[in-house]
């Protein structure tokens, strides 16, 4: 059996898009609420971290990050109850969850985590880039 080959990689925020949700939680970044775990990945002050845009230039495949609300409603049954999280799209019209709200949470805003985590994601699902 060969592996799938992922063709895109889909990180889905666990918020939505509107300005109520988004203002809502930067406020709860300020006042220590949990904050989004991929947020804490690739933002920093509503502008994107540096290590986020470096890792997005260099991945293997496009990266795309999306609204659990707006863009990613053809990935409803995979991410359903597991936002944040990242998902390959690959051949084959598959989608595969590879990294979960928890995991995510695990990286703790390292991307060097992220990127450890995901291939390991990666390897156990059995795709490949």
């Amino acid at each position: 059996m060969s592996k799938s080959k992922i063709l895109e990689l889909v990180c889905v925020y666990q918020s939505s898009q509107g300005f109520i949700s988004r203002t809502g939680a930067l406020l709860g970044k300020q006042i220590f609420l949990k904050p989004c775990a991929l947020a804490a990945l690739t933002t920093v002050n509503m502008q994107p971290r540096p290590e986020w845009v470096a890792f997005v230039n260099h991945a293997p495949v496009p990266v795309r990050c999306v609204y659990a609300d707006t863009k990613a409603s053809d990935l409803f049954y995979v991410i359903r109850g597991h936002t944040p999280c990242a998902v390959a799209r690959c051949d084959h019209n598959q989608s595969i969850l590879l990294l979960d709200g928890s995991d995510l949470q695990l990286c703790r805003g390292n991307i060097h985590m992220f990127q450890e985590s995901l291939h390991t994601a990666i390897e156990a699902k059995f795709v490949t880039f």
